[in-house]
């Protein structure tokens, strides 16, 4: 009986102790960086996309709509993840997603840390023209593209994301603000690179690479004459004619 009454004096004292007691970290939960979560994270979004494309093959949705729900979800993520918890090592990975979500001022916060952290002279590369993404979404063209042509001194063999960062991500987000005739300027400059990138021709994915160099250039080319002809610079626009003629007649050569 004794024992019973001091289990009925303790209760409500191990009640309020448990009302106090902090939750058990969920180790699935990706919008908690540390050591795991970076791998959970990418797996969740390995998930989501995997379903989506699953939806496209099968009618179900178009592309565009399956590119939207995964964006969806990875700004429900974004929402939820604090910064300053993030591994420097693991910038990169949270820097693409900010990117997908569109959240541009967050993607150049940290992913300038990524910058700052990169590992190697590929993550280096890659998340400096992700940056320059950013920068040239939030309107600092001039930015972006100072940012970009730092990845210009890397070997020849790190420079195959290059045409495609400039080309894709950061003329498509810098056109129209001010800064036409520099991104021209850029995209020249990121073909000429492109032109260097040195491969193994006996792997797989140097062979897709080589094969899809030509077409390329030639569209990167196309996008320089247009910037220019837009911009009114008739007399650049003639000159990237003859550069890209140039290059036509060279790869013909060889």
């Amino acid at each position: 009986m004794a024992s019973k009454m001091v289990w009925l004096a303790l209760a409500p004292l191990l009640a309020s102790w448990g009302c106090q007691a902090p939750s058990i970290p969920d180790p699935n939960d990706p919008t908690r960086p540390g050591p795991d979560q970076t791998r959970v994270l990418q797996d969740k979004l390995k998930i989501v996309s995997d379903a989506a494309n699953r939806r496209v093959y099968n009618h179900e949705l178009t592309r565009f709509q399956a590119k939207v729900m995964v964006n969806r979800y990875e700004a429900d993520l974004c929402r939820n993840i604090d910064l300053s918890k993030v591994s420097p090592s693991d910038a990169w990975v949270y820097g693409q997603l900010f990117l997908d979500a569109q959240d541009w001022e967050n993607a150049r916060k940290i992913l300038t840390v990524a910058v700052a952290h990169a590992k190697d002279e590929d993550r280096r590369v890659n998340d400096t023209l992700r940056l320059a993404h950013a920068y040239a979404q939030l309107g600092d063209v001039k930015k972006a593209i100072e940012l970009s042509k730092t990845t210009f001194t890397t070997d020849p063999q790190d420079k195959a994301p290059i045409l495609p960062g400039v080309l894709f991500d950061v003329v498509p987000s810098g056109i129209g603000k001010g800064s036409d005739a520099e991104l021209a300027d850029l995209l020249q400059g990121a073909i000429r690179q492109h032109e260097m990138v040195v491969v193994d021709p006996h792997i797989d994915s140097a062979k897709l690479f080589l094969a899809a160099k030509p077409g390329l250039i030639s569209r990167a080319w196309h996008r320089v004459i247009d910037l220019y002809e837009a911009g009114g610079r008739l007399d650049l626009a003639d000159k990237a004619l003859q550069a890209a003629q140039a290059d036509v007649a060279t790869r013909k050569q060889v």
